[in-house]
């Protein structure tokens, strides 16, 4: 992705044919991203939905692996979601 990574970093981008896969008529840039269970993601973990991308800045102070709810809205209207489980690499 041409970034250069700290060596207790990493990031994820969620494959856009997934999102479409599972959310006929996703609006993926406008997704938002929790825990699984409705808090915020935890410090140090970001998501940015213009690249549907997680950005894990220090996974040594962050508790892995962990489960994210994606919500997309979709151009009918709707709102969809599905989760994933984001690891260690």
């Amino acid at each position: 992705m041409g970034t250069v990574q700290k060596p207790d970093s990493f990031s994820y981008q969620i494959p856009r044919g997934l999102i479409e896969e599972r959310l006929p008529g996703a609006i993926p840039e406008k997704s938002r991203a929790r825990l699984l269970d409705g808090r915020a993601l935890p410090p140090g973990v970001e998501f940015d939905a213009f690249s549907q991308t997680f950005e894990i800045k220090s996974y040594g102070k962050i508790s892995l692996p962990f489960d994210v709810l994606l919500i997309v809205p979709t151009r009918s209207g709707t709102t969809g979601s599905f989760s994933l489980t984001i690891g260690k690499p």
